[in-house]
């Protein structure tokens, strides 16, 4: 079995940091009004959020309301088992996140990045993998649905 490196692993954290950062740029036109030539740059979370000391972001949906909300992994690292997927909102017209609540876990596995997704009837989805062996490779998609957007 492979394992990654430090460097590898602050590679792919800094990888994913700057996916999460251009995904907020393309959404903050909702929030935000940028003009031509205008870049804006904001900072979700750090470590001042006690969701864990490693936290990488998955996906950003805009709710049929306007809102925006963000789901990302966060936990003690990639292979522990106090790992969770966190969701956090950021209403319509406001400029401040939520603090992240933990939307899906399991006490006895790690799981892995989610995804939020509201459909076309207006449920909201979450999927998520749940390892069940040694490696990644090993997980199975789970999923949540919530009428309460």
């Amino acid at each position: 079995m492979i394992r990654s490196s430090g460097l590898v692993t602050q590679i792919r954290s800094s990888a994913i940091c700057l996916f999460l950062l251009g995904s907020l740029l393309w959404f903050s036109r909702a929030i935000l009004p940028l003009h031509a030539g205008e870049l804006r740059i904001e900072r979700l979370f750090g470590p001042e959020i006690k969701t864990g000391p490693y936290k990488h972001p998955a996906r950003i949906e805009e709710l049929r309301n306007g809102d925006l909300y963000v789901v990302y992994y966060g936990g003690e690292g990639e292979y522990a088992t106090e790992t969770g997927v966190f969701g956090s909102r950021l209403k319509q017209g406001s400029h401040k996140w939520t603090l992240p609540k933990r939307i899906a876990s399991d006490p006895f596995r790690s799981v892995g990045n989610g995804i939020i997704w509201q459909a076309p009837d207006g449920l909201v989805w979450l999927f998520y993998v749940v390892r069940y062996g040694e490696t990644w490779s090993t997980s199975r998609v789970q999923a949540k649905v919530s009428r309460n957007n």
